[in-house]
């Protein structure tokens, strides 16, 4: 029997990163070998994964699991049946800013060949964070991509540009990822303003 657990930084804020795990839908992109992930029925999921037996070809195997979001505590309870006992949660907790959290996977499996765990989880939680990481980078160009196309508060002169770039800065403030990149944003203002 082993139980394993291991932590990394995800630099988005903590209410993101757990409506992203919360959507059963993306398990398969930040989870290394698997390729389908379709809900039913309450916690139950039918998922489908690429594995890679020692004594077997590869194979595609499909089989039923269950996934639990425990929105008060920011985890998620998940489990496969089977003879490994295979089963474990993931913690969403603060981070040391707003826009950082951490990000904690427990795991129990009867499975107790400890290298290739912790090989696992290391992969799976980078895969999770290099998912959720782009998905906010894409969500914020979409964001500056709209901000692009805002029309003109004003005549250009007399102030009105300046208020013009005031609702781009504006729409730049509420996005935390965008914080931080002020050559973006200053290109985009130059874009925008012609």
């Amino acid at each position: 029997m082993g139980d394993f657990s291991d932590s990394i930084t995800v630099h988005v804020p903590s209410d993101r990163l757990f409506a992203y795990l919360s959507d059963v839908q993306h398990l398969h992109s930040y989870m290394p070998r698997l390729r389908a992930a379709r809900p039913h029925g309450g916690d139950k999921v039918t998922v489908t994964a690429h594995v890679e037996p020692v004594d077997a070809p590869e194979q595609d195997v499909t089989s039923e699991a269950w996934v639990t979001v425990v929105e008060d505590g920011k985890s998620l309870e998940w489990g496969v049946p089977g003879p490994h006992d295979y089963h474990g949660q993931l913690h969403v907790g603060p981070g040391e800013t707003a826009d950082t959290c951490r990000l904690t996977v427990e795991l129990h499996t009867e499975h107790t060949e400890g290298e290739q765990v912790h090989h696992g989880l290391d992969e799976a939680l980078r895969g999770i964070k290099q998912a959720v990481e782009d998905a906010e980078h894409r969500h914020a160009a979409n964001t500056v991509a709209a901000s692009d196309r805002l029309p003109l508060l004003g005549p250009l002169g007399a102030g009105g540009a300046r208020q013009d770039a005031s609702a781009v800065i504006g729409v730049w403030k509420q996005r935390s990822i965008l914080r931080h990149s002020h050559h973006e944003m200053f290109e985009s203002l130059h874009r925008w303003m012609g």
